[in-house]
């Protein structure tokens, strides 16, 4: 998918549908299976393992509770796999030329700006935790709870460091509010079959709310 508009729409709109209710989440990963590389976007997979583990453990804990943990399981794997596939389709200046053409030159280039940097702090904040294992496995040190809380310090302490550098160096560059762009987007016939196929996952799992708000209202009238 070419076009960082119809991408975003798409992911607000499965996202939605996966967290109303089940069946929007088992049409979102329909979707995410027809429409996306798939499992060719998952680049750490250890991570994402990791959530999911974490996503198991909480579902098991709710179906034993009040059953409703194989739904909240759908639901949040359809949002973590919208998810990756959003961050993992990101290109540099996307988030910029989607914010300047939703909100214009001022606010909307603004917007762009944090988003860039906020990728880009992203993109920087992983390299270091490769790099730092990366150490850690050529000393053969592993990797426990002990050594996390420290990594991450580390890591946080960088990142806010290189916000400050480079903020200064927008102000020294005379960078005051807003800026002028014309964004220019690509897009294909897929990009539009896509994008009506998560109008329908919207719509599947509106129409089933749709009945159970109807459903509560007449129990609430026959009450009344």
């Amino acid at each position: 998918m070419q076009d960082v508009r119809i991408r975003i729409c798409a992911s607000v709109l499965l996202c939605s549908a996966a967290f109303i209710n089940i069946y929007g989440a088992s049409a979102a990963l329909v979707w995410w299976l027809l429409f996306t590389p798939r499992f060719v976007i998952i680049h750490r997979v250890r991570i994402v393992i990791s959530m999911l583990i974490v996503i198991g453990i909480i579902s098991l804990i709710l179906q034993l509770n009040d059953g409703s943990g194989f739904s909240y399981f759908m639901r949040m794997l359809a949002i973590v796999l919208i998810g990756l596939w959003l961050a993992a389709a990101y290109q540099p200046g996307e988030f910029l030329r989607f914010f300047v053409w939703m909100g214009g030159n001022h606010i909307g280039f603004e917007l762009g700006v944090m988003a860039e940097m906020a990728m880009q702090s992203f993109s920087t904040l992983l390299s270091d935790l490769d790099h730092i294992r990366m150490s850690l496995h050529m000393k053969g040190i592993p990797v426990t709870i002990k050594d996390i809380i420290p990594t991450a310090n580390l890591l946080i302490h960088q990142e806010l460091a290189r916000a400050k550098d480079n903020a200064e160096l927008l102000a020294i560059r005379g960078y005051h509010h807003g800026g002028r762009l014309t964004p220019v987007f690509i897009y294909d016939r897929m990009d539009i079959v896509a994008l009506l196929g998560a109008l329908l996952v919207a719509v599947i799992a509106i129409f089933p709310f749709v009945n159970f708000l109807y459903s509560g209202i007449e129990v609430f009238r026959g009450l009344l």
